[in-house]
């Protein structure tokens, strides 16, 4: 006969029942954590544009994300810009989200949102029991504006003609306030300043010409304001061209720079082909041998070198020391510091350094 033994059978059903509360008395308590998610968000201006992308990260410290929600209330219609749920974090925490990057592009006029003061919200919960089982909530809202009507710039000076090296002034007055606006010449960018007129949306900029663009350099004012709407409109005028005075100075070398020069081979032809130059019978014979042999000469050597891309550089610092000027080099000789060689030496697949 099978004998039970009920006093131990109780200690180990109350022993396990006590190790479940206290595993269910953990878990209660880890879910009824009350940190709140943190959002950084910060828009870059408090308007949206024609389209404008905005990101933000989102983290909890505590059991992990739950959802989040993006939206804008307009005339109290609510529109949805990104929605996200995460996935539930297990027994023992293996799956939460704690942190993530939201990243989404807001088109108004695909959403059908007019233009006007609107709310940017944002809605972001955790997994946590605080708030009746709701999670701790973290909730933003911004007061925001929707423009996607870029603005209107009109032009009040007359007379924009600059002469090449010259400079202009351009006044204008825009249909609103713009955090970016001046007056571009070419690709010169000259920014214009409020303030100087009873009208605070009235504009000056000075602008200047380089000494080598055309005619038909491309003049124009822009503007942007703050929900990133662009205009670019027209500036009438033009740059003219400038006959500047050339003058040529010669710079005298002093007495050893003009040795270097009396020893230094004048051209191609001068130079030395043979180490046993001989009084120069060492180069003749070269030559000879190098005709007879159907070789090319050095000259057409060179050519040909840097026909086919070839870069022969002179160094800079022995040119200084020693007096010389780009003018007095071989046609097609480039100069060049160690700095600069070195790194093009790097990208090179072969070089040769004398």
């Amino acid at each position: 006969m099978i004998e039970i033994d009920w006093k131990t059978i109780r200690l180990q059903g109350i022993v396990l029942l006590i190790i479940m509360a206290i595993l269910i008395l953990w878990w209660a308590i880890i879910r009824l954590e009350w940190e709140k998610p943190v959002v950084n968000l910060n828009l870059k201006y408090p308007a949206i544009g024609p389209e404008q992308r905005i990101s933000f990260s989102l983290s909890d410290k505590g059991i992990g994300l739950r959802r989040v929600w993006v939206g804008i209330i307009k005339d109290g219609r609510e529109t949805v810009l990104f929605e996200k749920n995460y996935p539930p974090p297990g027994f023992f925490g293996g799956k939460a989200v704690h942190e993530d990057m939201v990243k989404f592009t807001v088109e108004p006029k695909k959403l059908d949102i007019p233009d006007g003061d609107a709310v940017f919200k944002v809605d972001i919960r955790d997994f946590g029991w605080y708030n009746w089982l709701n999670g701790n909530t973290a909730l933003i809202e911004k007061e925001i504006r929707i423009d996607t009507v870029p603005p209107a710039i009109t032009i009040l000076s007359k007379n924009h003609g600059v002469i090449q090296g010259g400079s202009g002034l351009a006044i204008y007055k825009l249909s609103e306030s713009c955090p970016s606006t001046g007056v571009h010449i070419g690709k010169n960018f000259f920014p214009g300043y409020a303030g100087y007129f009873k009208d605070p949306n009235t504009y000056l900029a000075f602008f200047a010409a380089s000494y080598d663009q055309a005619h038909s350099t491309e003049m124009m004012v822009s503007a942007t304001d703050i929900a990133g709407n662009i205009t670019n409109s027209p500036l009438p005028g033009y740059v003219q061209k400038q006959e500047f005075k050339k003058d040529v100075i010669n710079l005298s070398k002093s007495f050893m720079e003009r040795m270097f020069g009396w020893m230094m081979p004048r051209g191609v032809s001068k130079l030395t082909l043979s180490k046993l130059n001989m009084g120069g019978m060492g180069t003749k014979m070269m030559k000879m041998v190098m005709k007879q042999k159907n070789v090319n000469t050095l000259d057409e050597l060179i050519k040909s070198a840097l026909d086919q891309g070839v870069r022969i550089i002179a160094c800079t610092m022995t040119m200084n020391i020693m007096g010389l000027k780009k003018e007095e080099l071989i046609d097609g000789i480039e100069e060049g510091g160690v700095a600069a060689f070195l790194e093009d030496a790097d990208n090179s697949n072969m070089t040769l350094f004398i």
